[in-house]
């Protein structure tokens, strides 16, 4: 569930700025604008790593091995009944004093080394095959959303914005140099992680989530095309919205509480691709109509 809801709930709105800005200019970014700090943010920051919190996956089980006592010294020869001299002694001063053969002895310990793992197999027995996630305190689900860096970086924006900060050319372009930065160091963190020997059962569900996300999304925006009164160009940018891709926050929290990276990553992939795609013949088609 979990999964399926950080694939499906969000969008990765950045796909779609080049196309808004090279159409609509600066009043098409601010309805965008407007529509990512109105609610696309708090659904895949807040609202994806409140859901991935509560739904992760358990953590893996540990293989029980068995319990192997230490044996003694000299056991492959005593195995084959060659016995070294000075044993051999002990042995026998051994037997004088007890009556029984030193190497009777051994092979009784021996005996019993080999029956104790059965015993120490699995400690546990059945309880431990069923494992559970720990339940989490808000405390504890909230804090790892409020450490994200993406919204604080919304909440000074607006804070600023709302009071009137002056803007000043040293800043701006220090963020437009990061805001460049940003997108080889994502496809570096997605080629890191990036598996295509998965599963058949892993593409089954890489494919369950997209084909949802496409239901989704495509719903969203035909009830915006056919039925808001809207204007055609905030129509239109509405639309290249929806085909955007997933957020990156699929991949922050699938690290972050324990989800399939591989997994999540090549999901990821695949919709920045389908979103690419999708928005360039999107755009050309219904800015030229």
């Amino acid at each position: 569930r979990g999964y399926l809801t950080m694939s499906c709930q969000g969008l990765g709105m950045a796909y779609c700025y080049g196309a808004v800005m090279d159409n609509f200019g600066a009043s098409g970014m601010a309805a965008v604008v407007l529509v990512e700090l109105g609610g696309n943010i708090w659904l895949t920051i807040v609202g994806n790593g409140v859901l991935a919190s509560l739904w992760r996956p358990p953590p893996p089980q540990e293989e029980s091995r068995p319990i192997v006592p230490p044996q003694p010294v000299g056991l492959g020869l005593r195995q084959r009944g060659q016995v070294p001299q000075q044993e051999a002694a002990v042995g026998e001063s051994s037997m004088e004093l007890t009556g029984s053969p030193g190497l009777e002895v051994d092979l009784e310990m021996i005996a019993t080394s080999q029956s104790a793992p059965a015993v120490l197999q699995d400690p546990l027995g059945a309880s431990s095959a069923k494992i559970k996630a720990p339940t989490l305190s808000w405390r504890e689900i909230l804090a790892p959303i409020i450490r994200m860096p993406m919204l604080w970086a919304a909440v000074l924006g607006c804070l600023f914005n709302v009071i009137g900060v002056p803007l000043n050319y040293l800043p701006l372009k220090i963020l437009q140099t990061l805001s460049q930065c940003f997108p080889p160091l994502l496809y570096l963190l997605l080629g890191s992680v990036l598996r295509f020997r998965l599963g058949g059962h892993q593409y089954l569900e890489v494919l369950q989530a997209l084909c949802l996300r496409c239901c989704i999304w495509g719903a969203v925006a035909s009830v915006v095309w056919f039925t808001l009164p809207l204007s055609f160009q905030h129509r239109v940018i509405i639309v290249l919205i929806c085909a955007s891709p997933t957020s990156t926050t699929l991949l922050q929290y699938s690290q972050m509480f324990g989800y399939d990276a591989p997994r999540s990553a090549m999901t990821y992939n695949l919709s920045a691709v389908l979103s690419m795609a999708g928005i360039h013949v999107l755009s050309h088609s219904m800015v030229a109509r």
